[in-house]
């Protein structure tokens, strides 16, 4: 029996345990409510030459209770693995990452065709980048990018970071709009994530505290659909430091406000051909300090992603341009690198057996620096010198069946450029594969 332990817990920790103790009660003083959700499973399995392969495993589950007419609760955990769980002893403790997604309780309300959304959370709620607000406002089907496929969640990759502890506030008016204000404090990422097994690097529990707040518009129409989100991120510190050294606590500053953004927009259907289009930043300093070499806006901070889609009755195409924060595209299923082109070609949804089923091909070329050093090379004249040692050139045939309650998703990678022998095959070819089940 393999042993693992909890990291002893601080007392934002503790904060779950008492949530969770809340929202029983919660559940107790209502009539038996209704329940959805998913849950999900998945690894990347890679060889490894001479040793032992690495195995890394995902898991999450996903579910909303209604309380009531009026009332909803919603939670979503996920779990991953840091190091592969193939070791020569079975009885090692594996790093683990345990992440609390969201605890949401909203109330929901009408005054005459107007909706009104009133929301509290811990964690991450209705993230920028993600087609779920749309879908939960408006009930339209997902059109994600399968480029940001992951195991973990049921969200997608998101433009940028709204993990904390806050409230939102929706309005949804019967022309299929919606307008939403949303403010959380975000240090509570700290509160969130526990590591399970051996400890990891200390610097993990340490997170910058600030408050931050969004407005965001809305809208779905026959063939189109925008996500529109801006805000300002407002760093808090507890002391302050003087030009002599000396220090002095105070109860609270904000020495300045870092805007972020993010849009989506998409224009057609997932029956016929359409583009899908997302923008957006995760820092836009105001107020560079020249001193510590800030820039009012980095490319490492940007996400953009123009994907066109090309649908037909025999053959499907898609072209994917994308630029992602290395933070975002943790994760996921087919992106390695942070800035790259991505070709997808692949059939329509088919029957194998009696089950709705598609495969295809993904071929990505990318490269592992950011946008900011391919242009500094280019600024030294390096040109293709570059970038061209950092190039790969990833190779995915994939598939999607569903059977049973769920679908089970599976690509092979391959980064066809590093390979020379088989020991270098080896290296450069990894399998991933997830199970989703509604529930």
């Amino acid at each position: 029996m393999v042993s693992v332990f909890f990291n002893k817990l601080n007392s934002q920790k503790k904060v779950i345990a008492i949530l969770f103790c809340i929202l029983l009660f919660i559940h107790t003083i209502f009539a038996t409510p209704y329940f959805n959700g998913t849950m999900g499973i998945g690894g990347r399995f890679q060889p490894i030459p001479e040793k032992f392969p690495a195995l890394l495993m995902d898991a999450y589950f996903a579910g909303q209770f209604d309380l009531s007419s009026s009332v909803t609760l919603r939670t979503s955990l996920s779990m991953y693995t840091t190091e592969s769980i193939i070791k020569e002893s079975i009885f090692q403790n594996t790093p683990s990452i345990f992440n609390l997604d969201e605890v949401s309780l909203t109330y929901r309300g009408s005054v005459g065709a107007i909706s009104h959304y009133l929301g509290i959370y811990l964690g991450e709620y209705d993230p920028v980048g993600s087609d779920i607000f749309l879908q939960r406002q408006f009930g339209i089907p997902s059109f994600a990018s399968r480029l940001t496929e992951t195991i973990c969640g049921i969200s997608k990759a998101k433009i940028y970071d709204m993990t904390g502890i806050g409230g939102t506030y929706t309005v949804r008016f019967p022309q299929n709009l919606a307008l939403g204000v949303n403010v959380y404090y975000n240090k509570a990422k700290d509160w969130t994530s526990i590591t399970v097994g051996e400890s990891l690097d200390s610097s993990d529990d340490v997170f910058a505290e600030s408050l931050n707040t969004d407005l965001r518009f809305a809208g779905a129409w026959r063939a189109a659909a925008l996500d529109l989100s801006l805000g300002l991120t407002m760093p808090m510190k507890k002391e302050i430091t003087f030009e002599d050294g000396n220090t002095q606590k105070v109860i609270l500053l904000i020495e300045r406000a870092d805007m972020h953004a993010g849009l989506t927009a998409y224009f057609g259907s997932s029956n016929s051909s359409s583009l899908l289009f997302q923008a957006g930043f995760t820092k836009l300093i105001i107020d560079p300090n020249a001193a510590k070499k800030e820039q009012v806006l980095s490319f490492d901070d940007v996400y953009v992603l123009i994907e066109p889609r090309f649908v037909s009755k025999s053959l499907c195409f898609s072209l994917s341009l994308f630029n992602m924060p290395t933070s975002t595209k943790e994760n996921l299923f087919y992106v390695e690198d942070p800035v790259g082109i991505s070709v997808s070609l692949y059939t329509p949804w088919i029957s194998l057996s009696g089950n709705k089923s598609q495969f295809g091909l993904m071929t990505t070329m990318s490269s592992s620096k950011s946008l900011d050093n391919i242009i500094k090379g280019n600024e030294e004249g390096l040109g293709f010198e570059a970038i061209k040692e950092d190039l790969g050139l990833f190779v995915s045939p994939y598939g999607i069946i569903y059977f049973g309650a769920g679908k089970f998703n599976f690509s092979l990678n391959v980064n066809a450029l590093d390979i020379k022998d088989w020991n270098s095959f080896l290296d450069n070819v990894s399998l991933i594969a997830g199970y989703k089940v509604q529930l």
